[in-house]
This record gives structure tokens, sequence and C-alpha cells, in this order.
């Protein structure tokens, strides 16, 4: 049964005058209590359908402005659109997006949207729901990350993309080691303007990365003695590994995160682009851990 079926017609009519008149459901309560010492059941009612009507208005625009950002990207960026969404995740997405009114929160759920339309069964309901978590804050601190992410490729030849993290501790011992200034004031930067601890471990808790515990770091092994190719924007280089004599592998480390899944999926749907001055923090990174790992 329909909610107008529970409505009669005269509550109906004062509900909608009060909508069309852009009253809200406070100061009506408040004016019928003024009027009438109390509410009764017919006064529930209307503000039932009142809660409803704004409920469904508020949904409805949050879905089609989403949507309406998808479109405009499509059509600037002359995407080719073949694959339809899913409808069991089209039905998913849109019950979480009904829920985003901030402009800059839609046009990354828009982006989300254009991501499955580009790659069918890139995008899962896990990572919608991780996206959901977000807010302003977090979602900046996530598009930060994106920002300070390169690409590495190994003999496997998968394309790897990695968020470049590193803890304070190593940042200050960065810092140290640095010989150039201009090198030591780029990981002061890079330092400052990394999201802190509390929204890594919040990035980490939702599933979009992984953090490395406190005092360690990630890495990427190989069995053979392969270059390790490197890029960040238009700079690419390629590092020799570190022998491990012990577990008698390659290895070079990463920093301290890995993107998940979900996390790589929003990355690529994001497309920020890299910030090209951490390619020599990451050089460095790598000639301060050689001597250490």
């Amino acid at each position: 049964m329909i909610i107008e079926d529970l409505i009669k017609e005269e509550s109906k009519s004062v509900v909608l005058n009060l909508i069309n008149k852009n009253s809200d459901i406070d100061q009506f309560i408040k004016q019928t209590i003024i009027e009438k010492g109390e509410l009764d059941d017919s006064d529930w009612e209307k503000i039932a359908y009142l809660t409803a009507i704004g409920d469904i208005r508020r949904k409805a625009k949050n879905i089609y402005k989403t949507k309406f950002k998808a479109e405009k990207i499509i059509e600037e960026n002359k995407i080719d659109i073949r694959n339809k969404p899913d409808s069991d995740l089209l039905n998913y997405y849109e019950d979480l997006v009904s829920n985003v009114s901030n402009e800059d929160m839609q046009e990354i759920w828009a982006r989300i949207l254009v991501k499955e339309h580009m790659e069918h069964g890139s995008v899962t309901k896990a990572m919608l729901s991780a996206l959901s978590l977000l807010d302003r804050k977090t979602a900046l601190a996530f598009q930060k990350l994106c920002m300070y992410t390169f690409g590495l490729t190994v003999g496997d030849k998968i394309e790897r993309f990695i968020p470049f993290v590193l803890y304070d501790d190593l940042c200050s011992q960065l810092i140290d080691y640095a010989e150039d200034d201009s090198i030591r004031e780029s990981i002061v930067s890079f330092s400052n303007d990394m999201p802190s601890q509390e929204e890594l471990i919040f990035l980490d808790e939702i599933g979009l990365i992984k953090l490395s515990d406190y005092n360690d770091e990630s890495y990427v092994f190989t069995r053979e003695c392969e270059e390790y190719v490197y890029q960040v924007g238009n700079q690419v280089w390629n590092e020799i590994p570190v022998f491990d004599e012990g577990q008698n592998n390659y290895f070079m480390g990463t920093g301290q995160a890995f993107f998940t899944h979900s996390g790589l999926v929003l990355f690529k749907a994001l497309n920020i682009q890299c910030c090209p001055e951490i390619a020599n923090i990451i050089r460095t990174y790598h000639k301060y851990g050689k001597e250490c790992w």
C-alpha cells in the first residue's frame, strides 16, 4: 500500500500546501501546538507524509545530480560507453548515493559510475560500502594519497600503483639523510601535506588501503634479479633490487601502505594527476633503504 493511501485527502491537501510554501516539519509542529495545544493522529499523519515527501525529494535530487555529473564526464572525455552496470549493483549504488548531498563527494561517486560503465565488474558492493563511509575530510585525505602514488612494474609486467606513505619517524630520518637542500625541503613539504595518522588509520579500517605496522615497511618481492621500473607522471627510472640471502629473493621497499582492491579501483576512477616532486623523494628513500634493509 503506497503512502498516499494512508493519508486522508484533506490531510494531503494541507501537507501539499505546506510543501508549496516551503514550510518545514518543525514549523508545522510548533504552529499546530500553538493552535491546538497538542498533536492528534491526523497531525502525525501529516507529519509522516511531509517527512516522506521531503526524504524522497532529497534522495531523488542526490541520485540524479550525481548521474548528471557522470554523464558530463562521459561527454567531456568522449568516453565510449558500451557496458551497462549490473542492475543489482546499480540499485545498491543509488541507495548509497541518495544520501550524498555534498557536491565534491557527488563528483567522486559520479567517477565511480563512469568507471563501472567503462570496465564492467570493476566496482564492487564492498568498494561502494567503503566509499559511503567517507566524508569530505577523509575523501580529501584519500585524494592526497592518489597525488602521491607511483607506478611500479617488475618481471611479471603487471603495473602496480602504490600510494607512497611514510610515517613521521621515517620522514625525519630521510630529512636528516638527504644531501640536497631542495630534496630536504620536498620531504618536509611532503610530510606536512600527507594525511594525518588518524586519517590513514581510518582509510585502513574501511578497507581502502593497507598500512604497515608503525615500525615496518611494505615490500615487493621477486625470485629473480630483475629491474624494478618506477614511474611518476612522465618520469621513469629503474632500480636494482636488494638481495635477501635468508629468504633467497630480491625485494624493494615501497613505503608503508598499499591500496586494497577497492582502493585501487577508486584511485583509477578518480584519475588524479600525480605530484612530480615525489620522484626524487622515492629515489632518496631507496638510496637510504639500500643502506638499511
